[in-house]
């Protein structure tokens, strides 16, 4: 019998509803509600007070009956057999009945009841583990402060995560850290993401479709209006970090439960939102999107402007008015500085205006229209899934190279949410208690000493921030070359996933034939012969070191798309010719650390040529390893990772934009990617 049978067989026994036993136990009726429908089982300390509850009740239940009252449960038949968490049939008399109810319906007797039966795991434990380590990796909790809690040894905990050891009660173990997270997390966002993620609910809506992007800037003529009106109380913009839906706030009981249910649920295996971040950068084309909101016919305003010095606003209406007169502020001014944005407060209040998007979207597209560069210190300590949602977003305004994305390693305390965008000539401050932003306040100031003093403030908080990543666009070229030669110089591990085989692995033969085909310039070929040259000396290097503690290993996962460039295509190519969606589409070489501003394609023969001398490579090089696979793969990017240090992700379609990652949940994120092919999830 599962928990919520075993619950409405007690609340028959003793006479109660779902008020009742709400108010009786303290725990809410719509989650009492919950629990007998069977969409939700409780933790431990929810139980005990189910078992109080009940216990309290069969008590009065018996009391009255000795008195020669009846009650539903007095003149059944049917006792609770604790051992086996059912109920069963009985023809004792009536006095042994009472005997034996009374000890069967102690409030430990329930509780054990209970707590037996919301323990049970329906998936195998393999699954169950797997569920608990994800949980764990979300709320960022260590093996040693798993052991601490549980009072176990470090390596007892890595034991029984990596599915080498069981608990000898495992229901006791998975309750003992239901109960600590939902003590722990209540209250807080990652306790929200939790409730989501029991929910299989989307557990944020970031705005992050690119796809819709344009739409926002269409209207370019437009454009000053968004400023023009200082009264309006409705022009929102806020921080798309923190643009999503968040549930009402869940009590430690209810997050405990939920993370009891989330154990028990086998999940069927779905994209990585990896996946998906990855094939948004993909398909992400930087001039089609700057031609579709006319990018270069946006006007910034220079319309007469007038704000109070200082100004204070209260709740969350007058925020909203408080970052548009900000945003005014910036574009209309004469400054040319940085500015800083900085936000740990929840924004999911603002995200119920449709037209939210819109202005916000608009505002930084102005800001960057006007040559400013960006510093966005992102909140990225939220589950992986929510961190790379929020981060699409952001895709069009990293292609500019005018976004510097930051984020702190220390988590914010839960309890005070602060809000900081400064700039050269204001600033804007704001500060509230979590789950009271409507209570919070908010200064928008001119005044030079203010904006002095938030400038200094928002200076040192960049200074505690490291880069989430840094991005290199053509103008940094020498920089970029020089972090590379200097990685390939001190990293003895590459895991390299893209279309095309390294250029190292070419012959100087092959490449002379693919540029004599080319449109490139004189100087674009003898560059790409120089550095194909320097990179086949490297490789040599790097790759035919006998030494174990120097060796290089060079993995290469090759991604060649199911209707490219293979024997079968070239034998069947008329066949192919009729299907327009099975043409051979180029694949461009690997040259994108050079920045050229034309692609450089290999036909289908040469790429089949380079195949085959990147196989023979790998034949003389045991340090290189190939594996290849035919998939539905990335066209306009590769990935370089450097195991628990960086991953490099570069869109090879010009222009040429590099993006070198370091946050350690990114790039761990990167490495457990390997293993999905792209096409195993279209």
């Amino acid at each position: 019998m599962n928990f919520a049978e075993l619950l409405k067989e007690y609340m028959n026994l003793t006479n109660l509803n779902v008020g009742t036993l709400a108010e009786v136990s303290g725990i809410s009726a719509s989650s009492v509600s919950r629990y007998i429908n069977g969409k939700q089982t409780p933790g431990s300390e929810t139980i005990r007070k189910l078992a109080a509850a009940l216990s309290h009740e069969s008590s009065k239940s018996i009391c009255e009956n000795s008195a020669g009252k009846t009650s539903e449960y007095t003149s059944g038949n049917a006792v609770v057999k604790t051992s086996e968490n059912a109920f069963t049939n009985t023809k004792e008399n009536d006095s042994e009945k009472t005997s034996e109810n009374e000890s069967r319906l102690t409030e430990e007797a329930i509780y054990n009841a209970l707590q037996n039966a919301a323990s049970g795991i329906s998936v195998d434990y393999a699954s169950c583990i797997q569920n608990l380590e994800q949980i764990l990796s979300m709320l960022e909790i260590s093996n040693k402060e798993l052991a601490d809690l549980l009072s176990y040894d470090p390596s007892y905990i890595s034991r029984v995560l990596a599915g080498t050891r069981k608990p000898a009660n495992l229901s006791q173990f998975l309750t003992a850290i239901a109960d600590y997270i939902g003590r722990r997390f209540s209250g807080t966002p990652q306790g929200e993401s939790i409730m989501k993620l029991a929910d299989e609910t989307l557990s944020a809506t970031d705005f992050s479709d690119t796809d819709h992007s344009a739409e926002y800037f269409s209207d370019a003529d437009h454009s000053a209006e968004y400023f023009s009106d200082t009264d309006h109380p409705a022009e929102y913009f806020s921080d798309a970090d923190h643009y999503h839906a968040v549930a009402p706030t869940p009590s430690a009981a209810d997050l405990s439960a939920a993370v009891m249910s989330y154990l028990g649920k086998e999940h069927s295996r779905e994209k990585p939102q990896l996946a998906s971040f990855l094939s948004k950068l993909d398909e992400f084309d930087l001039n089609e999107f700057m031609a579709s909101i006319h990018f270069d016919e946006i006007k910034v305003p220079t319309l007469p402007f007038q704000l109070p010095t200082v100004k204070t606003y209260q709740g969350i209406q007058e925020m909203m008015q408080a970052e548009l007169d900000f945003m005014k502020s910036v574009v209309l001014s004469k400054s040319t500085d940085d500015v800083i944005f900085y936000s740990d407060m929840p924004m999911e209040q603002m995200s119920r205006d449709a037209e939210f998007p819109k202005k916000w979207m608009m505002g930084l597209a102005m800001m960057l229209r006007k040559g400013l560069t960006l510093q966005i210190i992102h909140d990225v300590h939220r589950p992986l899934n929510e961190m790379l949602l929020g981060l699409e977003g952001w895709i069009p305004m990293y292609m500019t190279g005018q976004v510097m994305p930051y984020y702190l390693r220390e988590q914010t305390n839960q309890h005070f949410m602060h809000f900081i965008r400064s700039a050269g000539n204001a600033a804007i401050s704001g500060e509230a208690i979590y789950g009271k932003q409507e209570n919070g306040r908010y200064v928008v100031s001119r005044n030079a000493g203010d904006v002095a003093y938030y400038r200094t403030r928002a200076f040192d908080l960049l200074n505690r921030a490291v880069p989430l990543m840094q991005i290199y666009r053509q103008e940094k070229m020498n920089l970029f070359q020089l972090k590379m030669d200097e990685i390939r110089n001190h990293e003895n591990q590459f895991i390299h996933i893209g279309s095309a085989p390294p250029l190292f692995t070419m012959s100087a033969e092959l490449l002379s034939e693919i540029l004599s085909e080319s449109n490139l310039s004189a100087a674009e070929k003898n560059a790409v012969k120089n550095w194909h040259a320097a990179q086949v000396k490297q490789a040599d290097k790097n790759l035919s070191s006998k030494a174990e503690k120097d060796t290089v290993t060079y993995h290469f996962h090759l991604q060649r798309f199911a209707n490219s460039a293979n024997k079968e295509n070239h034998e069947n190519n008329e066949k192919k010719e009729s299907n327009e969606n099975e043409t051979y589409r180029p694949v461009r070489l690997a040259i994108s650390e050079l920045f050229l501003s034309n692609d450089l394609c290999y036909s289908e023969k040469t790429y089949l040529s380079h195949l085959k001398e990147t196989e023979a490579y790998a034949n003389t090089h045991e340090n290189f390893v190939l594996t290849s696979e035919e998939i539905t793969a990335f066209r306009n990017i590769d990935i370089c990772i450097c195991p628990g240090k960086h991953v490099r992700v570069s869109k090879c379609n010009a222009p040429t934009i590099h993006f070198l990652i370091y946050h350690p949940k990114m790039v761990k994120a990167f490495e457990e990617f390997l293993p999905y092919g792209a096409g195993q999830f279209s």
